[in-house]
């Protein structure tokens, strides 16, 4: 699911994958993914999906921020145990919830934000 709205409800029916990756930004509709899910799909939602593009951007930021770049390996094993870390945990509260791995990367983002927001005394 590389492009958005790839997935429709007028197309889920054709899906016969097992797992799907949302490769692109909303690439599933609300209904489709509901059916995707009631059929037992594994859907990787594009919020984690696409994390490691986002996050290495905002190391490449935090780097010109310091004006202290890092060497490859240091981006590579900053990213892969963040990402591992984040993905442990949405997989854990989906089990947790019995809930979709979208839900529960929304409920891990929705928590953090409020984390913020109280730490910054709004």
């Amino acid at each position: 699911a590389a492009l958005g709205g790839a997935i429709t409800a007028a197309n889920v029916d054709q899906i016969a994958a097992e797992i799907v990756v949302e490769g692109a930004n909303g690439p599933i509709d609300p209904d489709a993914s509901t059916r995707l899910e009631a059929r037992g799909v594994t859907v990787i939602p594009d919020v984690l999906a696409n994390a490691g593009g986002v996050l290495v951007s905002y190391y490449e930021w935090v780097q010109n921020l310091q004006h202290l770049p890092w060497d490859l390996e240091t981006v590579r094993n900053r990213a892969e145990k963040r990402l591992v870390r984040t993905t442990r945990m949405v997989n854990d509260r989906a089990a947790e919830q019995q809930t979709s791995l979208r839900a529960a990367a929304y409920e891990i983002a929705v928590e953090r934000v409020r984390e913020a927001l109280l730490a910054s005394g709004i």
